[in-house]
């Protein structure tokens, strides 16, 4: 039988889709309110792969992704697609349409995973009506996209961004590693 350990803390990241960057502002700081600050943030970019989203949010969307600076165990994820949801709500126009599209998720040594309320067949349930999604897996020193990952996660561009994001992780996963109160901290921060 295996002995049952305690996972790596993960790195917590965003994508957003928007238009109005004071929207998208404003979803920022919830986020950071429940994650804390924000450590990377990329530039926004047009999103032209698909027009899904049009006719709720209108042309011209844009992409951006985040990294957050402070370690959490990777079981806030249920939770964190519910908050993410209720701050898409409270931003929504009055009809309802969103004007933020928010994609939580974390960035862990080996694999990128995002939070979804879609089930598929390759999407893990992890409570709450939430799922998983495994966008990438790192390999020889790359972020490699599955079959299903989302265009825009294809993107080279994005990729990079995530590489840098992984970087940074790698560097802080040491220190906390060896702190005793990292893990502690986290699920503190998750009850609040």
């Amino acid at each position: 039988m295996g002995k049952v350990q305690s996972e790596p803390l993960v790195k917590p990241i965003c994508g957003a889709l928007f238009i109005d960057p004071m929207v998208l502002e404003q979803a920022w700081v919830a986020l950071e309110e429940m994650l804390g600050p924000r450590q990377d943030t990329s530039e926004p970019v047009a999103f032209t792969y698909s027009t899904y989203y049009d006719a709720e949010m209108g042309p011209g969307i844009r992409r951006c992704y985040a990294s957050f600076a402070s370690p959490v165990d990777a079981g806030f994820l249920a939770s964190a697609k519910h908050a993410t949801n209720r701050i898409e709500r409270t931003l929504a126009q009055p009809d309802g349409r969103r004007r933020v599209n928010l994609d939580i998720g974390y960035l862990g040594a080996g694999q990128v995973v995002l939070a979804t309320t879609k089930g598929v067949s390759h999407r893990v349930a992890i409570g709450r009506g939430i799922y998983g999604e495994l966008t990438y897996t790192f390999a020889e020193g790359e972020y490699r996209p599955l079959p299903w990952t989302y265009p825009d996660y294809r993107d080279e561009g994005t990729r990079s961004f995530f590489l840098q994001v992984r970087s940074d992780y790698m560097r802080q996963h040491q220190a906390w590693s060896s702190s005793p109160g990292a893990r502690h901290f986290t699920r503190r921060r998750e009850s609040a």
